[in-house]
């Protein structure tokens, strides 16, 4: 065998091992105010989750708590404090916490998952399940007003409660489960912290670029620890056989070796440049930017942000999210505003959001009103030239807006005219998504189902009686897909009377009682949505006596009879007279 044959086989041994099934590779670096263009901080990270792992844009408010209060997670329940902060985050249709998560006095957490000797342990003799990385970062951020305070309560969370449980839909605890790193930052300072089981240490970062993956990185320079000082953390834990920790290795010194690239000979990192990271696919090892490959792995980069942290008095944070692959999606601006985010880009598929036990969830799917969604059937598509150029352009768009928007946006913040300052970039959000999606329809993206179902003979039926106040209705549906069936709402007169046990994907047909007197007006609405949520509805207003639907009021059999008798009883009583 030739030497150039030998390195071929080694590099592909090397490749197949490192693409090993990644459930939750991840990539986090940090540009910190020395080294970048405007002086602020840059946080960018890619969450690599299953590729159906839908992971919406949540706002969440400030919010009071009762005495006693508690907060159920996926597999524990612990005390809630009196009082959490706003949060924002990337959150899995599934989970409390988030992928990438912020709180609104600017501190931004991405967390990574680590295989550690810890977790091995973990694997042989399993303990008590507690708390997700993903549930900690968040409640880190609703607790915690600085990096240091948010840190100090991850480790808080972490000595108390462990780390165990799968963080992946539809795997069990052997194969989910996960040790987690984080990078923490606000405006002044950022901490690298990196777990295995209950212990932790953590390095505070102060100048220059740094960068994590799934792989330990701290040795013996961190700055405080759960540990004996002077121990080498990944000496201790690391587990370097692990296929994971290969391809986070790999990306972690690609990661850097980018930063250092862009801050060298006295440059500085650009906004463009930590988006660049996000998209970055190098020939020779694991990308950045995370694509399944076929028999080995299916992780896929299913979300990334780019944040740019305030440095003085008056700024205010920028979001820039993009939803699933980097190289195949478009940044769009996002900010921390109590009005949160347009429904559409908070909204998951065809589940919903929810917290549950990932392992028992099955696999969320589109919907048409779920920006992640209609971001992920794009990329199922094949990115052409033509359509990266357009999205380049728009995405530079966004970014060449927001500087004309700077100046006056800082100065209302300064002046105290917040509440007009949170309504414009509110909006600009608003019309940046509006912006994009517009774009993707204008694509042609296949596969979408755009086509509404529709709703045929919905007749409601009365007694003919006085003392009969049943309704009987039914109504046909039709769509190109199917309707879900979980979705059909029935209204009368205001009241929802869904009976699930009446609905078919084909139609309905229900019975109930009607309140009122004989000839009262009434109102019959349904509304249905298919599995791709496309929606459709039709109403009817009959009166008690029969069926009135579109056409206007008639009257129905129930009234006609009743008109007959009183006829009827009047003839006979002239009768009897004449008699």
């Amino acid at each position: 065998m030739s030497s150039k044959t030998l390195s071929l086989c080694v590099a592909l041994i090397f490749t197949l091992v490192a693409f090993a099934p990644l459930a939750s590779a991840c990539d986090t670096w940090i540009a910190m105010g020395d080294s970048t263009y405007n002086g602020r901080i840059l946080f960018g990270k890619n969450s690599d989750r299953p590729p159906f792992d839908c992971q919406p844009l949540i706002y969440n408010p400030q919010q009071f708590w009762g005495a006693n209060a508690t907060l159920k997670l996926e597999y524990i329940e612990i005390p809630q404090v009196g009082y959490t902060y706003a949060t924002i985050g990337a959150s899995p249709y599934w989970c409390y916490g988030y992928e990438m998560g912020m709180n609104e006095f600017g501190v931004v957490v991405g967390n990574e998952a680590v295989h550690t000797y810890a977790l091995e342990q973990n694997k042989l003799t399993p303990p008590e399940r507690g708390l997700l990385g993903m549930d900690m970062l968040r409640i880190g951020l609703e607790r915690g007003q600085t990096a240091r305070e948010v840190m100090d309560t991850i480790t808080l969370l972490l000595e108390t409660y462990g780390q165990w449980g799968s963080g992946a839909p539809g795997q069990d605890d052997n194969t989910g489960s996960y040790d987690n790193s984080f990078i923490i930052a606000d405006s002044t300072e950022a901490w690298i912290l990196e777990s295995a089981g209950r212990d932790w240490v953590a390095k505070r970062i102060a100048e220059g670029t740094d960068s994590i993956s799934n792989v330990i990185s701290l040795q013996s320079d961190w700055d405080e620890g759960s540990i004996a000082e002077g121990t080498n953390f990944k000496l201790l834990y690391s587990n370097e056989a692990d296929p994971v920790s290969l391809s986070g290795e790999s990306r972690e010194l690609r990661s850097q070796r980018l930063l250092d690239q862009y801050s060298a000979d006295g440059d500085k990192v650009t906004l463009q440049e930590m988006m660049a990271i996000a998209r970055d696919h190098e020939v020779s090892v694991p990308g950045i930017c995370m694509h399944p490959i076929p028999m080995l792995s299916d992780s896929v980069s299913a979300g990334s942000w780019v944040v740019s942290l305030p440095s003085k008095q008056g700024e205010f944070i920028e979001l820039w999210w993009c939803a699933y692959f980097p190289c195949q999606g478009i940044y769009v601006p996002a900010f921390f505003t109590p009005y949160g985010f347009p429904d559409i880009a908070s909204n998951a598929g065809t589940l919903g959001k929810s917290v549950s036990a990932p392992n028992d969830v099955a696999p969320d799917e589109f919907k048409i009103d779920s920006y992640w969604w209609l971001f992920k059937k794009a990329a199922d598509d094949q990115m052409d030239d033509e359509r990266r150029t357009s999205f380049n352009s728009l995405e530079q768009g966004f970014i060449d807006k927001l500087d004309t928007m700077r100046p006056e946006t800082e100065h209302l913040f300064s002046s105290g005219g917040w509440s007009l300052a949170y309504a414009n970039l509110t909006l600009f959000t608003e019309e940046s998504m509006d912006s994009t999606l517009s774009l993707l329809i204008s694509e042609k993206l296949s596969g979408i189902d755009t086509e509404s179902p529709t709703i045929t003979d919905l007749k409601p039926e009365t007694g003919i009686s006085l003392s009969d106040n049943n309704l009987r209705a039914s109504s046909l549906f039709n769509d190109n897909v199917k309707v879900d069936r979980s979705r059909v709402r029935i209204m009368l007169d205001g009241t929802d009377v869904t009976d699930d046990s009446s609905i078919s994907s084909d139609g309905f047909s229900l019975n109930t009682i009607l309140n009122g007197a004989k000839g009262d007006a009434h109102d019959l609405s349904i509304e249905i949505f298919d599995v791709a949520g496309n929606k459709a509805s039709m109403n009817s207003v009959f009166s008690a006596g029969g069926p009135s639907g579109d056409e206007g009021e008639t009257p129905g059999f129930g009234a006609i009879a009743l008109l007959s008798i009183v006829l009827l009883a009047f003839v006979v009583r002239n009768i009897k007279r004449k008699k």
